[in-house]
C-alpha cells in the first residue's frame, strides 16, 4: 500500500479515543478509593448487561456465569491500559492522574481536551491520506476507470482461500453481511509481488488500484491478528458472486 499503509490504519485507530470519555474531577488526581468504586460500578454495569443479552437468546442458554463475565471485564480493562500506553503519547500519559481511571473512560476536562486534540490532528492525517489517493486515482484513470472497479471493494470481507487456476489467481471471499455481493475475485495472468501470511482467514481492510502497461497492480492492506500486504499484478480482475454467476 501506498497510502492506506499499515501506519496509516494505526493512525485510523487514534482518531476516536476521546468519544467516550467522560469528565470527572476525580480524575484530576490519583485516588485508589475512586478507582476501586468506580471499577466496581462499571463491572456490575457491564455484568447486567451480558446478564440481560443472555435472558433473550432465543435457544435454551447454559446457566449464566457471573464469574466468567468479570473475568472477561478485567482482561478488556487489562488491554485498555496495555492500548493507552501504546497509543497517547508521552506528554499527554504524563498529564494522566491513573491510567486505569482513562481505561475506564473517565478523565479530567483538560486530558479529555488534550486527547480531543490529539485524535483530531490524527483525523486530519487519515483524511488527507484518502484524499491524496483520491487524487491519485483520478489522475491514473482520467481515460476511464477499470471495469471491475465499481465491485472490488471487499472491506470487512474474509478470504477463506488463496489458490493459483493456471495463470489466475482466484481467492475465495466470505462476504457475509458486507459491503460486497462478489465472494470470487480472479487475477488474471497474476503475478503476486507480495503476500504476507498468515493470509488464510484474514479480514480484507482496504485495497489501491494502479495502472500498468499490461494491465493492474492491486495492493491490499489486511488483519489476521497482525496487518498484512498484498500485492499483486494483473491483466485483469474478474469478480464474481456465486449466486448471481459473474458480475466482471
Amino acid at each position: 500500500m501506498r497510502y492506506m499503509t499499515k501506519e496509516w490504519y494505526e493512525t485510523v485507530q487514534r482518531t476516536d479515543l476521546h468519544l467516550p470519555l467522560r469528565i470527572t474531577k476525580y480524575a484530576e488526581a490519583f485516588s485508589e478509593p475512586f478507582y476501586r468504586a468506580l471499577y466496581a460500578e462499571e463491572e456490575a454495569a457491564f455484568v447486567q448487561l451480558w446478564k440481560d443479552i443472555w435472558t433473550y437468546k432465543p435457544s435454551e442458554p447454559p446457566s449464566f456465569d457471573p464469574e466468567a463475565v468479570r473475568k472477561e471485564f478485567r482482561l478488556s480493562q487489562r488491554w485498555a491500559v496495555k492500548r493507552l500506553k501504546a497509543v497517547l503519547p508521552e506528554d499527554i500519559l504524563r498529564q494522566v492522574a491513573d491510567i486505569r481511571v482513562l481505561a475506564l473512560d473517565r478523565a479530567s476536562a483538560a486530558v479529555k481536551k488534550e486527547i480531543a486534540s490529539f485524535c483530531a490532528q490524527n483525523e486530519k492525517a487519515v483524511a488527507r491520506a484518502m484524499n491524496d489517493y483520491k487524487k491519485q486515482y483520478k489522475e491514473a484513470f482520467k481515460n476511464g476507470e477499470a471495469a471491475f472497479a465499481g465491485q472490488f471493494d471487499f472491506h470487512d470481507c474474509k478470504v477463506i482461500s488463496c489458490r493459483r487456476q493456471g495463470e489466475n489467481l482466484v481467492l475465495k471471499l466470505d462476504n457475509a453481511g458486507e459491503y460486497s455481493d462478489a465472494d470470487i475475485v480472479i487475477f488474471e495472468s497474476c503475478t503476486v509481488l507480495k503476500q504476507e501470511r498468515p493470509f488464510r482467514n484474514a479480514i480484507w481492510l482496504y485495497e489501491e488500484i494502479y495502472p500498468t502497461e499490461n494491465g493492474y497492480e492491486i495492493h491490499a492492506l489486511l488483519q489476521n491478528g497482525k496487518m498484512l500486504d498484498f500485492i499483486a499484478r494483473a491483466a485483469n480482475v474478474r469478480c464474481k458472486c456465486t449466486d448471481k454467476g459473474e458480475n466482471q
